[in-house]
């Protein structure tokens, strides 16, 4: 097992931060459970082998968030989104509903998503055939009156930046962060510390969250890392995406 760093390289192909993400329909991109809006999209990676822990067939992921901050919550969205529910007689008749409920009939097989109040989170893991096909197109905007100021990805204006995975010596690769033998990074001497860097965007080795989130107990090694980046909007913190317990957690900075 290896620990990479995620770089903006104009002719990586690692991936890319930002733009629009490859081989999924339009149907398919993830929409926030709290206001049906199209999530923005963040991420397109495709994994080393060792971090392909959805399976060999997918070879990669692409990850999304929902800007919720500021928004109103539209009743009935996340039921009918995450399938408890069907559309009602009078929204039959309403465009905006209309699209849940497409999105919800035809949702990515490997959707995952996480919410809360103010945020939500998608992910998906895509086989080789969807990271090498054509980008996708945004779903058609039709907007809800209660969220129609809200970000989402149809407001997004991060451009696609090319990735290459650069493979780093740390000597916390391969070891889960509550492990007796992970040396924390501010535990470590001065010059490795200089040398990972801190909030680097990274697969796998030490973790470097921001102060106010700890780090949950289970957490593997198969860990992706990321900060401000790609039209993210973590309040200047950062994020954890555990691709073994596909587990995720984030804090502001």
């Amino acid at each position: 097992m290896k620990r990479y760093d995620l770089e903006g390289d104009p002719k990586g192909r690692d991936g890319w931060f930002g733009g629009r993400p490859p081989g999924i329909k339009s149907t398919q991109w993830p929409r926030s459970r709290n206001t049906g809006l199209p999530m923005v999209h963040i991420l397109t990676l495709t994994l080393p082998p060792e971090y392909r822990r959805n399976g060999p067939q997918h070879h990669g992921i692409a990850l999304f968030q929902a800007h919720d901050v500021e928004a109103s919550e539209v009743d009935g969205v996340a039921d009918l989104l995450d399938g408890k529910r069907t559309l009602s007689p009078d929204e039959k008749g309403d465009a905006f509903f209309a699209e849940i409920a497409k999105a919800a009939n035809a949702k990515h097989p490997t959707e995952r998503v996480w919410t809360e109040d103010d945020i939500g989170f998608a992910l998906l893991w895509l086989t080789a055939e969807e990271l090498a096909g054509k980008l996708a197109k945004l779903p058609r905007e039709i907007r809800h009156e209660d969220v129609e100021d809200e970000p989402c990805a149809w407001d997004a204006g991060a451009a696609r930046e090319p990735i290459r995975l650069r493979v780093v010596d740390d000597p916390n690769t391969g070891k889960p962060p509550h492990d007796t033998s992970y040396l924390p990074y501010f535990e470590m001497p001065e010059e490795l510390q200089q040398r990972l860097g801190y909030a680097k965007h990274h697969l796998g080795g030490t973790l470097t969250p921001p102060g106010n989130l700890d780090i949950p107990d289970g957490m593997t090694p198969y860990v992706l890392e990321l900060n401000e980046v790609g039209g993210a909007n973590l309040a200047g913190g950062g994020l954890l995406l555990d691709l073994d317990a596909v587990a995720l957690c984030w804090a502001a900075g």
